[in-house]
């Protein structure tokens, strides 16, 4: 959620914050470990409570209800190798925005499987909002991939809910001039009072994710204790690959062959 992208992503209802390819002419501030503080990469509490108390200068507001998402792409092992997956976090996220372009120009196939925007009919692992300015990992989508569970009151449904009530929250707090700044969004997202904003949309997610927690998931929507780059590998692989333990392999951007 820089000057690029940013993706907070809710892990047994921990939160973490990553960035990535925005747009394709951006500049794009490197990503941080103080950006991870509140990621899949992070042990949340059991309660879906946060750690920051004070929205700063841009607090949450209640967002239009009922909160609207669109359903998962199913997962469609043999989109990319896992060398194209390296591929996309080294030129897509730890580059500038011409390299993400000739990156996606040189896989299209497995690009058009990794991203989706917020208006796409149907979302896969990383969906985009406000014309690129921030991304997401799409986290509930993954779980109603793994639990095959699509139904708008399972697990996944309710987690993507929740994170999309976040979003509604926060996006006033996105920059609008030059210099950008995206402190105030990352302020707001991790803000305690979205707890109180996005109450509803919680109770559900904990409700209808707890006999899922309750088995202590280890699938490959789960990323604590991995860095943000490593959990976007292993989710991106899952989704796109298959194998989700390939998904720390190394490898380089190699073309879809044509």
């Amino acid at each position: 959620m820089r000057t690029a992208v940013g993706a907070l992503v809710l892990g047994a209802f921990g939160w973490t914050l990553t960035t990535a390819c925005a747009s394709d002419e951006d500049a794009r501030a490197p990503f941080t470990e103080a950006d991870a503080s509140a990621d899949a990469a992070r042990d949340g509490a059991a309660d879906g409570s946060f750690g920051v108390d004070d929205a700063g200068t841009c607090p949450p507001r209640t967002p239009a209800q009922p909160v609207t998402t669109k359903p998962p792409r199913p997962f469609e092992a043999g989109a990319c190798t896992t060398a194209q997956v390296a591929g996309y976090v080294s030129e897509c996220v730890n580059a500038d925005g011409n390299k993400c372009t000739a990156y996606k120009q040189a896989n299209p196939t497995c690009a058009a499987c990794v991203e989706s925007t917020s208006a796409d009919a149907t979302w896969g692992p990383i969906v985009f909002y406000e014309n690129r300015r921030f991304y997401d990992y799409n986290y509930g989508g993954c779980i109603a991939n793994v639990t095959d569970d699509a139904a708008e009151n399972g697990c996944g449904a309710a987690q993507t809910r929740y994170l999309e009530c976040r979003h509604a929250a926060c996006v006033a707090c996105l920059p609008s001039t030059l210099p950008l700044d995206y402190e105030p969004f990352f302020a707001c997202q991790g803000a305690k009072a979205v707890e109180q904003v996005c109450a509803t949309e919680l109770a559900a997610a904990q409700t209808s994710c707890a006999d899922y927690f309750a088995t202590k998931p280890t699938d490959a929507c789960q990323g604590a204790g991995l860095p943000p780059e490593e959990y976007l590998r292993r989710l991106v692989t899952a989704w796109c690959a298959g194998a989700p333990n390939d998904a720390g392999a190394d490898g380089g951007d190699a073309g879809d062959g044509g």
